[in-house]
């Protein structure tokens, strides 16, 4: 078998048993072969096998390989060949024995230590000065013989209560589910307490960024991140492996390290923190010391540390997860309280609408119903009457006994008769329009005078009939008003029938129209009738109400016709005003406003309505 016999200086002469596999040679701690010269590359060299016998290949390297003396890019070696790079010499022999000197298999160096037990050994460990363990290989018993390895006698059982001490507080911790800002800091003092060391700093990936930062420190240098190997923190992050280097300064993987250098620190120890598959940090310490600080057995400690408490950080990190997510819960059942109880009130709103809708419901079927009965009462005498006269007639024109002086009062009648029925079924349909919100009125300039003498001129005859002086007054000033020409006089016709209506032989009723300047123009109808008992005014606009007054001719009364007047006038933005005392007499009045001339809404009709 093929070997390299490898001389460095500070070191014995070892063999390296070459396989069947590539071999590759440099700096960087990834290499078989790894020389802590700085005058080698991070990969500088590889040997190949090849049919039987191996190849040097540089891999552009700085300094260069050299065989015999002589600088090659690619060479076939033949036994006895020397091999330079950078200081250190290889002899390369093949089966029948070594080019130079013999050499036992115990020298034969691998990673863990043991024998010539693999054809593809590594020599990291012996030219970095750096020990390189998993997490499985940590798990030894700290109090096997190796504990007291390179430890002082004397000084072994006073670091053993003191581990034991640290191991024993770092387990009450384990029962306690502190804050992370609480632990923390005590973890920096437990590792100091175990490992010594000049700077202790726990590190933990921030979720956010992904980057490794310092949660806790102790030592000395008030917390300066100076000197930390980020080389050493990813490989300990991204192989979960714990590292022990023996002197930073000379360590080829801190070569770029100028900080290493200005804080002169030696010795290093770092171990993964996580559980299973997860790493969440590390726990790094290092000294200022001559090399050698720290043992292999440090290593190990600060390895069982960082398991521990990895257990205990992984607990917290769930503990607080789930305080969160409970402090979540309980805003998201605050949420859910606050919606309900807004549809609590919101259910209640609504059934408060339909059961308003539901009572207007009713009120307009009773409205109906009431309508109903109007009709057939109210409506079958004045039928009954224009029948019977109409009978009349006809016999008459049967008997042919035909004078118009003996018709004439019967067709007074008829007529009277069918002006009454008119009169109840528009009020009937005006009732009908405002419960149902369907009336509308057309609002345009209109000439008050004209409004009331034709609510006169109306009913002039038929107060004169009833021996009733009726009066018309217009204010010069009076001119035009905003108002639905045919709702007002509508008003109007309803307010002086009410006033002859309700008087007597001689009384009188006023028609008046007043101007009120800039505030508008009033329209009053003025009696000496029977007036009205003060408690019955708020009734006196009610549907279908009746008060103690009563008409003097006999005449009927729906109760509809001041109900109608009021709504007509909230439509135009007025309201109606009643002054009355018994045996006095009553006054009905309103004001509407004034159409200016020169504006566009005098000239332009406006349509309002509910």
């Amino acid at each position: 078998m093929a070997r390299l016999v490898i001389r460095a200086e500070g070191h014995e002469e070892l063999q390296y048993p070459l396989g069947s596999v590539p071999v590759f040679i440099g700096r960087s701690s990834d290499k078989d072969i790894c020389l802590r010269d700085l005058t080698v590359s991070n990969s500088h060299a590889k040997l190949v096998p090849e049919g039987g016998r191996w190849r040097l290949r540089d891999l552009g390297s700085t300094n260069g390989s050299y065989v015999n003396g002589e600088l090659v890019r690619d060479a076939l070696l033949r036994a006895g060949d020397v091999l330079r790079i950078g200081n250190t010499e290889m002899v390369f022999c093949e089966d029948g024995g070594p080019a130079v000197g013999e050499v036992s298999a115990e020298a034969i160096v691998r990673l863990d230590g043991s024998g010539s037990g693999s054809d593809q050994p590594r020599l990291d460990s012996v030219f970095s000065h750096t020990v390189s363990l998993t997490l499985e290989e940590i798990e030894t018993d700290l109090l096997s013989s190796r504990e007291l390895e390179g430890v002082p006698t004397a000084e072994s059982p006073r670091r053993l209560r003191e581990r034991l001490a640290v191991l024993y507080r770092l387990g009450k911790q384990a029962n306690r589910l502190e804050r992370l800002e609480r632990f923390l800091p005590l973890l920096a003092s437990l590792v100091r307490d175990a490992v010594g060391g000049d700077r202790v700093f726990v590190m933990l990936i921030d979720p956010a960024s992904g980057d490794l930062v310092p949660r806790a420190y102790e030592g000395i240098a008030g917390g300066d991140r100076k000197g930390i190997s980020s080389t050493i923190l990813q490989q300990v992050i991204g192989e979960r492996r714990a590292i022990l280097t023996h002197d930073a300064l000379t360590d080829p993987r801190f070569s770029h390290g100028e900080s290493i250098a200005i804080m002169r620190i030696r010795g290093v120890l770092c171990v993964p923190l996580g559980v299973k598959h997860m790493v969440f940090g590390a726990l790094y310490v290092d000294s200022f010391r001559t090399d050698h600080a720290f043992h292999t057995e440090d290593l190990r400690m600060l390895g069982v540390i960082g398991s521990q408490a990895s257990v205990i950080l992984r607990n917290i990190q769930l503990f607080e997860e789930q305080r969160r997510a409970n402090a979540e819960l309980r805003k998201a059942q605050e949420k859910i309280e606050a919606w309900n109880r807004e549809l609590e009130q919101k259910v209640q709103q609504r059934t408060a609408e339909i059961q308003k809708q539901a009572e207007r419901i009713k009120q307009l079927a009773d409205l109906k119903d009431e309508l109903l009965g109007i009709a057939a009462h109210d409506l079958r005498t004045p039928l009954t009457i224009i029948l019977g006269y109409a009978q009349m007639l006809q016999m008459a024109l049967e008997a042919g006994s035909f004078e118009p002086e003996q018709l004439a009062p019967d067709v007074e009648a008829i007529e009277r008769t069918a002006l009454e029925m008119t009169n109840l079924l528009n009020d009937l349909l005006d009732v009908q329009k405002i419960e149902a919100g369907k009336i509308r009125i057309r609002v345009e300039p209109t000439d008050a005078r004209d409004l009331a003498s034709d609510a006169y001129r109306l009913h002039r005859l038929l107060a004169e009939a009833k021996g009733i002086a009726l009066r018309f007054e217009v204010d010069p000033e009076a001119g035009q008003v905003l108002c639905d020409g045919r709702r007002i006089g509508q008003v109007l016709n309803n307010l002086v029938s009410n006033a002859i209506k309700f008087s007597n032989a001689g009384d009188t009723v006023t028609l008046r129209v007043t101007s009120l300047g800039g505030e508008g123009t009033e329209f009053a109808v003025e009696d000496t009738g029977q007036g009205i008992d003060p408690e019955e005014l708020p009734r006196l606009f009610g549907r279908f109400e009746e008060i103690s007054s009563r008409p003097t001719g006999g005449e009927k009364s729906t109760g509809l016709g001041l109900a109608i007047a009021k709504k007509l006038l909230e439509l135009h933005g007025s309201r109606i005003r009643v002054e009355s005392a018994p045996g006095v007499g009553s006054r009905f009045s309103f004001v509407l406003p004034l159409a200016d001339q020169t504006s566009d809404s005098a000239r332009r009709p406006e349509t309002v309505g509910v």
